[in-house]
């Protein structure tokens, strides 16, 4: 495979969009979560799980909602991976700008591009984790303040209730 040469400012971001650590501490109860389900290779649950966070920045583009409604509604799809590759291809320069500039100027609109962007991970897990990173940042941004506690509940409860589902 022969990679293609890019600007700097593309590797720059690449990198960003490739990071699992973020310093945004999740809690511990929706890590245990997302890591429960891949341990039963739940990747649907996972792949809507990042799709549900994605859609609670209300994503101002209407190419963007499509996408991660597509990715959250075809999830059990065996080729969803192949959509995903093509959308990502599609949003990297948006999401180039998002992570290289957007976080200073507008953190807000920045994480919901980036949470769109999680989605199309071809980790279902990575895709869960980053996408609910990005929101909590979102949910940061939005109320203008760290404190996350309500906001974590709640995402807490959403997996609750997929743990429920699938646990029947």
């Amino acid at each position: 495979m022969q990679l293609k040469r890019r600007p700097p400012l593309c590797v720059v971001a690449d990198a960003l969009l490739c990071t699992t650590t973020m310093e945004v501490p999740m809690t511990d109860r929706i890590n245990h979560r997302l890591y429960q389900l891949d341990v039963l290779e739940r990747n649907t649950e996972l792949r809507q799980v990042a799709c549900w966070a994605a859609k609670q920045t209300y994503p101002r583009l209407e190419k963007w909602r499509f996408i991660v409604t597509h990715i959250q509604e075809n999830a059990h799809d065996p080729d969803i991976h192949r959509f995903c590759y093509h959308a990502r291809e599609e949003m990297k320069g948006a999401a180039c700008g998002a992570a290289v500039i957007g976080m200073r100027v507008s953190p807000a609109s920045a994480n919901s591009v980036m949470a769109c962007m999680a989605c199309t991970r071809a980790d279902p897990l990575e895709s869960a984790e980053q996408a609910i990173e990005h929101i909590i940042r979102w949910h940061e941004a939005v109320m203008e303040t760290e404190d996350t506690a309500i906001f974590e509940q709640h995402i807490e409860d959403k997996l609750d209730a997929v743990w429920k589902r699938i646990s029947r």
